[in-house]
């Protein structure tokens, strides 16, 4: 059996973050990533990555330890954000300068920067990867979790961190449970160019049937992300490139410019989740295995990376209570306040600007006005975009 300090099962954005930032944090321990994929370092054209917005706070955290460059070619700053209701006259438009920041966040493509966190962990010499593997089996006993791979292989942890996603095999495991509750939206993804510049302006466009975003990207494109009911979407995907465009700039107007193209597109379901417990005996649970929300306002990713600054700062100052009861329970109340906030807030919205009650329209459309007129009543919504909450 090979023994670890702590073991992290999923090295993708979360697992591979975590484990670069503990290499760098705590060089004394022992660290292990277990990875189901080979990480591919062909070439796939742009328009087929999925990209993700980063909060400022997450920027900043990411840099500090090497692990973001926002020169580089698969990033693209967000320097305003306006946010629009279709059909109403309520909008707010958020500045980077009203903040004395460079950028209210990024915008970054996920296959190369992945990629380029694995490449920063070959670096680490303390860290053992196992890739390709998946974990078989989770034995607990009172001063490790024994760990089973695919293959036969066996560790030992202290502390087991459980990143590997939304359908986590691991946590299931653990016997941890994950509640989830259905959208009546989809979500389409696609990657299209617009003539001229963005500017790097994204758009938040409430419509009665779900919300439309385009965050900017590097060379005159948006990432888009369009919610709507599963068949509409279906369509949509299906339909030749020239009919989609036209689609898309009916639905969004013209406020983001001219849409000249659009790339591969996928579609798929909006989920609520959330584990019933973020910690099992000698393990935690974060990222999209500890919780799933809907894409309105970008929080994703910058909820889990929280969740990794929690976990760092507890493993750091730990010593020999790594992985114990304390150590779990103390992690798990450090982050539940604001993942419950983050998860209320995004469903709120979801389900506010979807409503086609006039009344409600009304009152969406004078909250916005009143944010575009009063900086105060903007601050709230502007800290939770760019982390700062």
């Amino acid at each position: 059996m090979q023994h670890f300090d702590v073991v992290i099962v999923g090295g993708g954005l979360a697992g591979g973050t975590l484990a670069n930032v503990l290499a760098q944090q705590c060089p004394q321990l022992r660290l292990a990533v277990i990875e189901a994929y080979q990480p591919s370092n062909d070439y796939h054209p742009s328009f087929d990555d999925r990209s993700i917005a980063l909060a400022a706070d997450s920027v900043h955290y990411l840099k500090q330890y090497g692990l973001f460059n926002e020169h580089s070619d698969y990033a693209c700053a967000i320097k305003q954000v306006q946010v629009s209701d279709r059909g109403h006259f309520g909008k707010t438009q958020l500045n980077h300068v009203d903040y004395d920041l460079d950028a209210l966040g990024y915008v970054v493509e996920v296959r190369p920067w992945g990629q380029a966190l694995h490449r920063a962990l070959a670096s680490h010499q303390q860290v053992t990867q196992f890739c390709p593997a998946k974990v078989t089996a989770v034995s607990m006993h009172e001063a490790h979790n024994q760990i089973t791979l695919d293959d036969g292989t066996e560790l030992s942890a202290k502390l087991l961190v459980v990143a590997d996603g939304a359908q986590s095999p691991t946590r299931k495991l653990l016997h941890l449970d994950f509640d989830t509750q259905e959208y009546t939206q989809h979500a389409l993804i696609a990657n299209v160019e617009v003539q001229g510049d963005h500017q790097c302006q994204a758009f938040e466009r409430f419509t009665s049937h779900g919300p439309l975003a385009l965050l900017p990207m590097s060379r005159k494109r948006y990432s888009l992300v369009w919610c709507d009911q599963g068949h509409k979407l279906g369509d949509l995907q299906d339909a030749s490139s020239d009919e989609f465009v036209a689609r898309l700039q009916q639905e969004f107007g013209y406020r983001a410019g001219l849409f000249t193209q659009v790339g591969e597109r996928s579609v798929y379901p909006l989920v609520w989740g959330r584990a019933n417990s973020l910690v099992s005996h000698r393990a935690v649970v974060i990222g999209n295995a500890a919780h799933a929300i809907h894409p309105i306002a970008g929080q994703g990713f910058n909820l889990g990376l929280r969740d990794i600054k929690e976990l760092v700062a507890k493993i750091a100052y730990a010593g020999d209570e790594l992985g114990t009861y304390a150590f779990t329970s103390a992690y798990a109340q450090a982050r539940a306040e604001d993942i419950t906030r983050v998860m209320t807030l995004t469903d709120t919205l979801v389900r506010t600007f979807s409503n086609g009650s006039r009344t409600i329209a009304l009152g969406r459309s004078m909250g916005l006005a009143a944010m575009q007129v009063c900086s105060s009543l903007r601050q709230p919504l502007a800290k939770q975009l760019m982390g700062f909450n």
